[in-house]
């Protein structure tokens, strides 16, 4: 107890990790007590090697979504004395929203030792799910055509269906199968899509699921808006056991007894509730990061707010904070499902759906633990999985990490000059400081380091924290 850490990027994440380890996880952010975006912040903050206290081993799983900044913020508080590291993640699945790619950086520099698992526990080796993402993995064409009607493999069904209502509506029906085979488990199956408006967009199904899953009762409260939605064209309704996602990042939530249903007050020595010093009553807080699911467990209609359970936590949501605060999630995009898994995975593709590629698909397919179906356009399909977004991404620590990039090199060259160069040496692998002849810059130009001294600065911090986890060993 006390001698592991465990870790993940969000609290979908570390619900999983939880589960399988039987031991506590947390969010990053939560146990480093920051909000999403502020470990830009630390760059300039003094380690703290308190932070994880005795441990002598700290995991974080999931590492694929891990941002360079978010990284660096937890290797830089590791006291590599005494404690050790260990990223888990898939560099195949989408990249983190935000600046670098970590994960993929480190596997592919040989300083950093890294295990590559082959055995499969989530799938059966003979499943269709793990067949089909192999071949994405492997870049390999898909087993079925564009005018097929449909690719059933395994536990792996794929509809070819070009109509959008007829999807939404086999949607529908596969997660209202889904739940009855669950015994009405809400968290046994999830309903993943690419886009968040349209005919099979998430707020229209969530609005249709919320009817089907959990309708309106009498006597039962109901948090109702004020508005009409102009998407479903109905108004947003909340109701007791509906599953919900926080949207927006706030480390001031205030905490509520579940006993009693009140907030729970920030009490003085003397026993009396304290205030701040405009005269305002002081909550115990927590912090909620976007993308936290939770089920609504109480509504008071009078005092009008409702109080959400996030893991252990009661938190409290004015009626007035619900539209920019909380959303359902019985049906949820791609990127917030990252990290989370199902029984039953149904996934929707419709259209030209410029958020579908082979990364976000994989990614899809590989949160299933039973049963993945597929309806959609077969042709949207094959053409967009040839798209792979890890191909695109551009980030400097990888280049630094190999020696291919440094402060002192290139710190006087210009911007474009920086990126050719490493564009043209993109695929090399250097084990050696390369020296560039001198060029005279023009004034005109702006030196690259110039406008990216600070990150430079960054990356070379990171660089210096990397080279502390383990070598390699030779194969």
């Amino acid at each position: 107890k006390g001698k592991v850490v465990l870790l993940a990027p969000t609290g979908r994440a570390a619900k999983v990790l939880a589960k399988y380890t039987h031991e506590p996880a947390a969010t990053i952010h939560a146990y480093l007590h920051l909000l999403p975006g502020e470990e830009t912040g630390q760059f300039d903050a003094d380690a703290d090697w308190e932070t994880f206290g005795d441990a002598r081993l700290i995991v974080v799983d999931e590492s694929s979504m891990l941002t360079t900044p978010l990284a660096y913020t937890v290797l830089k508080n590791v006291n590599f004395k005494k404690a050790h590291v260990l990223f888990v993640g898939d560099v195949f699945q989408l990249p983190p929203i935000g600046p670098g790619n970590f994960l993929k950086d480190c596997l592919d520099d040989e300083q950093v030792a890294a295990t590559t698992l082959t055995r499969v526990y989530r799938q059966d080796s003979q499943s269709g799910v793990l067949a089909l993402a192999n071949r994405i993995r492997e870049r390999l064409a898909l087993p079925f055509g564009p005018d097929d009607d449909r690719y059933v493999s395994g536990n792996v069904a794929l509809y070819n269906q070009r109509n959008a209502g007829r999807v939404f509506d086999a949607g529908v029906k596969a997660y209202q199968d889904a739940l009855v085979k669950s015994g009405q488990q809400i968290d046994a199956q999830l309903l993943i899509v690419n886009k968040n408006i349209g005919a099979t967009g998430r707020l229209r199904f969530n609005a249709e699921l919320q009817a089907l899953v959990n309708p309106a009762k009498n006597r039962e409260p109901e948090y109702i808006s004020s508005y009409v939605d102009p998407i479903t064209n109905q108004k947003h309704h909340l109701r007791l056991n509906d599953r919900v996602m926080i949207l927006k990042n706030d480390k001031h939530v205030p905490l509520v007894d579940p006993k009693t249903w009140e907030r729970r007050a920030v009490l003085g020595e003397n026993g009396l509730q304290q205030t701040d010093d405009f005269g305002t009553k002081r909550w115990r807080e927590t912090i909620v990061a976007n993308g936290d699911t939770g089920v609504v467990a109480h509504i008071d209609t009078k005092r009008h707010f409702v109080v959400v359970q996030i893991g252990q936590q009661y938190c409290y949501y004015s009626f007035g904070s619900v539209p920019r605060d909380l959303t359902l999630a019985y049906a949820i995009t791609v990127h917030k499902a990252q990290g989370g898994q199902a029984d039953t995975v149904i996934a929707i593709v419709t259209g030209a759906d410029m958020m579908l590629n082979a990364q976000s698909f994989y990614t899809a397919l590989t949160r299933t633990q039973q049963q993945f179906i597929f309806f959609g356009d077969f042709r949207v399909l094959l053409a967009r999985t040839k798209i792979y977004p890890i191909d695109a991404r551009h980030d400097l620590l990888g280049s630094f990490l190999s020696g291919q990039l440094t402060v002192d090199t290139f710190s006087r060259y210009p911007f474009g000059q920086v990126l050719a160069w490493l564009d043209k040496r993109h695929a090399e692998r250097l084990s050696t400081r390369p020296a560039l002849e001198a060029e005279e810059v023009k004034p005109s130009e702006q030196p690259f380091a110039v406008r990216y001294a600070e990150q430079l600065d960054i990356l070379d911090q990171i660089v210096d924290e990397v080279a502390q986890l383990p070598a390699r060993k030779p194969a």
